[in-house]
């Protein structure tokens, strides 16, 4: 891919928000040396992050199983952001000429408009809407949604860990702190940029001792 290859999906990113319109939020994630980062982002009031927002769950899983080398995006899965609505996101993965992961492009698309336009047309029909209404929401509570997209990488961490462990008047065990260290980086969170200061202030411990405690967590895996 060519040098310049993160101002030419900026680009992509750009024309894609004015073409699709205000009810699409196109999202660039690169990936540096540092971790993830937003390298890009149109219609952000969709979902209210910003450049400084993380990745999701979804996607560090999704990238941490190297998803990416067999596939070239995930489609049409449910998101769910804090406005209490569902938007239906879409992945494509930016790919060097060896194939190694650059970064993701992100469709959030927020059909709540077209919803409640549907909903009116229904009842005009007089089909029974609420009916309908009470079945989706059924489904999407029985665990449909497939991400939920976060403002900063401690609201990606309350996801994984139970944030009662996290809380300040709790005196944690090196072994705990191990085991919160080994799911988060199964989950694939140490791939966020300012992933190690985030956690070493909610672990309460420095920064090298996160990566002492990462370092013992892979040499156990091996093991």
């Amino acid at each position: 891919m060519a040098v310049n290859w993160l101002d030419h999906y900026q680009r992509i990113v750009r024309f894609l928000g004015l073409a699709l319109g205000e009810n699409y939020e196109i999202v660039l994630h690169v990936l540096s040396e540092e971790g993830f980062y937003i390298g890009e982002i149109v219609n952000n009031h969709v979902s209210g992050r910003d450049e400084g927002s993380p990745l999701t769950n979804l996607a560090l899983t999704k990238i941490k199983q190297e998803h990416y080398r067999e596939h070239d995006y995930i489609l049409n899965y449910k998101i769910s952001v804090k406005a209490n609505k569902t938007i239906n996101g879409s992945t494509f993965y930016i790919k060097d000429e060896d194939g190694e992961l650059l970064g993701l492009m992100c469709i959030n698309a927020d059909y709540s408009k077209h919803k409640k336009i549907a909903q009116e047309v229904l009842q005009l029909m007089n089909v029974d809407v609420e009916n309908l209404i009470s079945t989706e929401a059924e489904e999407e509570n029985n665990g449909n949604f497939v991400e939920v997209l976060s403002n900063d990488i401690e609201e990606v961490i309350s996801e994984i860990i139970d944030p009662k462990l996290l809380d300040h008047r709790v005196t944690l065990s090196k072994e705990a702190r191990l085991e919160i260290i080994k799911e988060l980086d199964q989950k694939g969170v140490f791939q966020l940029k300012g992933a190690i200061g985030k956690i070493a202030q909610l672990l309460r411990v420095s920064e090298p001792s996160v990566y002492r405690y990462l370092k013992e967590v892979n040499q156990t895996n091996k093991v």
